[in-house]
């Protein structure tokens, strides 16, 4: 049991000399537990295997009946019935990983194929290529706008004078301004 002084003045055991006990015990329980992380890390550490047969060699060493339940699956011939599951194990390496997930993507058109719809497809980083695509999304739209107007134009003229050009017709719009009222005048 610790017992506190209350003298204030007893430099072995004042607030300031209690705080930086307390600091010290802190700092080292944290340098304690970095050594500790270190050391588990080193042995996690080793090097992905680069090939599925240093992959399997590896995890029969880690795991002995997960490489036998991955080793009784053929990689090759996987489809989209079978069951991805035990590829997505922790202990599994990344090189078999990747393989059975990349057979499961080709193994479905559903799977296979981009709906366009990811944000991270496009490079948002670009701010003055996106002010151009803008203006000429808005130009095009604009142009949309004025042949279906002329268009309408067209039609309206050909129905009360079918003998009229229609380009004469589309040169007559042109012409036309709106007033006040919302009617257009000559």
């Amino acid at each position: 049991m610790v017992t506190m002084s209350t003298d204030r003045s007893d430099p072995e055991n004042g607030l300031l000399s209690r705080w930086a006990k307390r600091k010290e015990a802190v700092r080292e329980a944290e340098e304690a537990e970095a050594t500790a992380v270190e050391v588990q890390d080193a042995g996690e550490g080793e090097a992905e295997p680069e090939t599925e047969e240093e992959a399997m060699a590896l995890l029969t060493e880690r795991d002995p009946e997960l490489a036998e339940e991955i080793a009784s699956v053929d990689l090759d011939n996987l489809s989209y019935e079978d069951d991805f599951t035990v590829f997505m194990k922790t202990k599994v390496p990344d090189i078999i990983r990747r393989k059975a997930l990349s057979k499961l993507w080709l193994s479905h058109p559903l799977l296979a194929n981009l709906d366009g719809l990811n944000e991270y497809d496009e490079d948002y980083t670009q701010a003055a290529d996106a002010a151009e695509m803008v203006r000429k999304a808005f130009e095009a739209a604009r142009l949309r706008e004025e042949e279906a107007a002329k268009k309408k134009a067209r039609e309206a003229l050909a129905s009360n004078e079918p003998q009229q050009d229609p380009e004469d017709a589309s040169d007559e719009t042109d012409d036309l301004v709106e007033d006040d009222d919302g009617d257009l005048e000559a």
